[in-house]
Order: C-alpha cells, then structure tokens, then sequence
C-alpha cells in the first residue's frame, strides 16, 4: 500500500509539472493519460498489480451544445469533471482525453465486482441534476471498461478495448456502461474486413445499379425510377445495402460511393432519353455526409455536365432526419441544388421528429410517405387517418406525393381515393437492372 500511495504521488507530481494540464477542467490532459497508463501496465506485469481503464463519453453533449452555447457546453465539462474527480481514490486517476470524453485509471482492484461498483457510482453521481446558469438539466454518461489482462497487455489494446465497449454502450443503452468483450473484436474485425473488400468491389466494378418504377396514378405511367446500390460479389452473391452502406458512411467512403451512384443515374437516364423512350426522371438518394461535402454541388454541376442530362429529370431523396440534423445549412444546399433545377424529395416521412410545419421553410418538391405507414394504412385506424392527413396537407402546400412500399391492392385504392400522386413498390416492380426497366417504358401498368 505504501508503494501504491507513493507511486500515485509521483504520477500526480509529474502531471502538474509535466505542463499537460486541459486549460479548461485542470485535469491531466490526454498527453499524461498516455504516460500514466503506459506506466500502470509496466508495474501490472512487474508487480501482479491489477490495472483498468474506465472510458468515459457525456451522452448527448453535442446537442447540449449546439442548444445553449458553447459557455453552457464548457460549464457542463468543468462540472462533470469535477463530480467524477470528487468520487476518486488513492488508486484512481481522471484525464481529460479531448472533446467530452473523459478516461479514468484504476490500479490494484480486488476483482470485476470493483469495477462495476465503481462505474455505477459515476453513472449515479451524473444522474443527479446539474444547475448551470440557473438551467437544471439531466444528462448521462456512458462508460467503455478495458482491463490488463492476457489479451489486452499493452497501452494500444486497452485504449481501444475501452473505446469500443463505450461505443457500443452508446448505441444498445446509453446511461450504461460496458465490458470489453470477444464479440466486440469480431464485429469491429468484421466492419474492417467489409471496408476493405468494398474498396475493392469499387475498384473491380462489382457494385450496380438497379432501378425501381415511380407509377403516375393519374396516367398509369411509369414516370421516373429510383437508382438503389446493389453489391454484386463474385463469390457471396448480392450484398445487402443494408450491411454496407452504413459503413461507407461511417469511413466516409460514401463519398466516391455516392458519386459514382450520381454519375452512373444520369449517365443511364441519358442513354434511355437517346434510345427515343420518354424522359422519366432518376430519383437518386443523398447521404448527409454527401450534402456536407463542401465540392458537392460543383460535383453534382460536373456530372449533369458530363453525362448531359437535363436537371429536370433528375430528384434527389433527402431523408427527413438527414434535413433536420443541421437545417439551416441544408436548406441553403436545397435551395442552390434548386436553383440548378433538380427536384427535391423528403425521403422517409413520418418517421423522424420534424413536422409539416417546417416544410413552410424548405423548398422541397416531394413528400415521400415511409413504407411503415402504408403497411397497415388499410388495417390501422390511425395510420389511415394520419396518411390521408399527409396527403391532404402536403397538396395544400403545392407539393406531390409518393407513397413507397405499395405491395397490395387494397393500399393502392387507398392511395387513389386519397388521390396519391406517386406510388412505388413491389405492386407493380421490385428493383430492376436497366435491361429490364427497358421493357417496362411506356406500358399502361395498373
């Protein structure tokens, strides 16, 4: 004990010395973390001491911050910092690792059972409410716990042992915390492995296109197409979207993805125009990382340049949750991309947390009604009154509708005595290579 109180009175000296303090909580900064961690693990293998790394993210800080500013945000860490810092033993040091991250060291523990205790002690003491300026608010943190062992022996392991449990605390619970485990590893390997064979689908032309009709109801036309991602793999077969793209977008490699996407759409959109068939439009999802990129919209100019079709043909799908993330920002991308002349859709409404009322204030085109509310529109009362209400609305404010996920007859009367505009789905076609859209141009199909 003696050579523990000793040894944690060096660590403490050298950080104060050391010049890595954070400017703002006073804590040993990210750059000491490192060295003291470095320095636990030396004595946990030349000592039998045990060693554990609590890493600590504040849930929902971002949106604290972007509400009350970022005095509110500061305030909020130095208090957070101080309450954690207030709960340390002799054997516990707290860092500030950046941003409203924290990481706490914990050497000589009896057993896991320590370690839980310790964590649910944090947990309660953020739980409480915190006054800040006269604000109470209630906030949560959660907690990612690597520690020395075997399998983790060494600074990088446990730094990212604990991350990874962090992270996955935030997305199955948050106000939680978590143990590193072996299913962690495997899918964080698993996620790397789909990065790097998808760069090289990229590069071996392994991705497609398929398209999906948008039937006009008035004329019982086909009046337009959604392009959606397929991955064709030589050895797995098909690929679902649903298990790649949220990894492009997570590496950021949506970015080329969803280029090629746009390029490949109006490139084909062209070729049919050229072949004598009618224009349709090309309905083309958009990512919020691609709406972010600041070369997006030379890029978008670009490629309708290249490919030369005509902007009027081509609809771009926003989801209502990608619009709402920063929607003062979005709207001016909206209104530049309108200004070009391509359509703009509200992709999977009803599904977020906006209302019709801001869609006083973005110049879109296009309300895409979720597959969930036509599922039971015909079995479920409030389904039925909330999708003839959408509808009725959306036509009030001079804006079509497209209904998505119309796979029965009895939702399509539905739609067309609500007197829909748009229907999609797999009524009249599921996705489709373009050989197969060809046979579909200019057929009465309902």
């Amino acid at each position: 004990m003696k050579y523990l109180i000793k040894k944690h009175a060096i660590f403490r000296s050298i950080i104060k010395y050391y010049r890595n303090i954070d400017s703002l909580t006073k804590l040993p900064s990210r750059e000491a973390f490192s060295y003291v961690l470095h320095e636990e693990i030396k004595s946990a293998v030349n000592n039998s001491f045990n060693v554990a790394l609590f890493f600590i993210d504040i849930d929902n800080f971002s949106e604290l911050n972007d509400t009350f500013g970022f005095e509110f945000g500061d305030k909020l860490l130095i208090e957070i910092s101080v309450r954690i810092f207030n709960l340390n033993n002799s054997n516990e040091v707290l860092f500030r690792c950046g941003g409203d991250k924290f990481a706490l060291v914990k050497s000589s523990y009896t057993n896991i059972d320590d370690l839980k205790q310790k964590a649910e002690q944090l947990i309660d003491e953020i739980n409480d409410k915190i006054i800040i300026k006269g604000r109470k608010i209630y906030t949560t943190i959660s907690i990612g716990i690597s520690y020395y062992s075997s399998s983790c022996s060494n600074y990088d392991q446990m730094l990212r042992q604990a991350e990874m449990a962090m992270y996955k605390c935030k997305k199955v619970k948050k106000d939680n915390y978590s143990f590193f485990n072996k299913e962690m590893n495997d899918e964080i390997f698993k996620k790397v492995t789909m990065e790097i064979e998808m760069r090289k689908a990229y590069d071996e032309n392994q991705f497609i296109l398929h398209y999906q009709p948008l039937i006009d109801l008035k004329s019982e036309q086909i009046i337009g197409t959604e392009a959606l991602i397929r991955w064709k793999h030589p050895e797995k077969g098909f690929i679902k979207p649903s298990e790649f793209v949220p990894i492009a977008e997570k590496t950021g490699f949506i970015v080329s993805l969803g280029e090629w996407i746009i390029r490949t759409a109006c490139k084909q959109n062209k070729l049919w125009q050229e072949k004598g068939y009618t224009p349709i439009y090309i309905s083309i999802n958009i990512s919020a990382i691609q709406l972010n990129q600041t070369n997006f919209i030379e890029m978008i100019k670009k490629v309708l340049c290249d490919t030369k079709l005509d902007p009027k043909y081509l609809i771009f799908e926003i989801t209502e949750t990608t619009l709402m993330q920063s929607i003062k920002d979005n709207i001016n991308i909206i209104k530049r991309l309108k200004k070009i002349g391509i359509k703009i859709a509200i992709d999977d409404f009803g599904t977020g947390y906006s209302s019709l009322n801001y869609f006083r204030i973005v110049p879109a085109d296009i309300i895409k009604i979720d597959k969930s509310f036509i599922d039971n529109v015909c079995s479920n009362s409030y389904e039925t009154a909330i999708t003839e209400g959408i509808i009725n609305v959306t036509h009030k404010m001079n804006l079509s509708v497209i209904a998505e996920g119309v796979e029965k007859q009895n939702q399509l009367e539905f739609l067309k005595n609500n007197k829909c505009d748009i229907i999609q789905g797999y009524l009249y076609g599921r996705p489709m290579e373009s050989e197969e859209m060809l046979k579909q141009f200019n057929k009465s199909v309902l």
